[in-house]
């Protein structure tokens, strides 16, 4: 019998260039599933042996892969769930930009490693579809951030949560809204100590929790909501939704030319409930994650 230690995603390296805390909140999701933590691990460099451990490591691989294709496939060392993933499609900018994540993953040499680990959950529906055009067995997941469980420090409040949303935008909701509007965002450039990141990510699931209703531009804003059973309203960017497909029967949600009517029918001191079509995605991730954290005591 072989005994497995359990390592943990985080996005501090080099290639850091947004500070997104969604990020950190797709890690918190997975965190409650695994007994401890013995190792973090960066995203960019999980094609590094992680040398200090003799153990193989368990890991919940879920979110969005990769600003650094280079670091794909993740080490032998590495036994993983691969769930709840978005592989970047789009080209990095810089002067000597990779192709995207989403070719260079079912590439010959790279594909192997996708087949190891089927059935792939695949966190929107254009996922599914990139790996299933190349012989992967994928499924739609959903995220792994609706298994999320409500902070126990947060209590209902009266206020309405404004997360990441533009000037204008923002001007529309606080004339509705007035004094009870908080403002926030999930960008965070300034700090880089991994613990320190992890805590901002809580205190903002927390500010959410505590919400008497959410507008966000953050998919990771709108699905941790319906996880603590928070009204929310997504509004859509304007331009490359693919990591949204798939995901938006779950959740309700309006492009900034149908705010004004959105809010309306929303109202957000008053606000309609949830639809609770997430919760069979809810449930399997649960099942699936516990299940791959209760065979760590054997080898695959």
């Amino acid at each position: 019998m072989e005994e497995f230690g359990f390592a943990l995603l985080t996005y501090n390296s080099i290639y850091r260039t947004h500070g997104n805390l969604g990020d950190e909140i797709q890690s918190l999701a997975a965190r409650q599933f695994l007994p401890r933590v013995d190792r973090y691990v960066d995203r960019e460099r999980l094609h590094i042996e992680p040398w200090r451990h003799k153990k193989r490591l368990k890991i919940i691989l879920n979110g969005w892969f990769l600003l650094q294709p280079s670091a794909w496939p993740p080490h032998e060392k590495y036994q993983p769930l691969l769930t709840s993933m978005h592989f970047n499609d789009a080209p990095i900018r810089r002067i000597f930009s990779p192709p995207p994540a989403s070719s260079v993953v079912v590439r010959p040499p790279n594909l192997p490693y996708l087949k190891k680990f089927e059935p792939i959950g695949a966190r929107d529906l254009d996922t599914r579809v990139h790996l299933a055009a190349f012989g992967v067995n994928a499924y739609l997941s959903g995220c792994l951030t609706l298994t999320l469980n409500r902070p126990s420090r947060a209590e209902k409040q009266d206020y309405v949560v404004a997360n990441d949303l533009d000037t204008k935008s923002l001007r529309m909701v606080r004339q509705i809204v007035g004094p009870n509007l908080v403002v926030c965002s999930q960008i965070d450039t300034a700090t880089s100590d991994v613990e320190r990141r992890f805590e901002k990510a809580k205190e903002l699931l927390t500010l959410f929790a505590g919400a008497r209703s959410v507008i966000t531009t953050r998919l990771h804003c709108a699905l941790p909501c319906l996880a603590f059973g928070v009204p929310v309203l997504l509004l859509l960017p304007p331009k490359r939704r693919t990591r949204f497909s798939g995901l938006l029967n779950l959740v309700r949600s309006c492009s900034r030319e149908e705010l004004v009517t959105a809010l309306e029918e929303f109202s957000p001191l008053q606000p309609v409930a949830n639809s609770e079509a997430y919760f069979p995605y809810r449930d399997m991730l649960r099942t699936r994650c516990e299940q791959f954290v209760a065979n760590a005591s054997r080898a695959p």
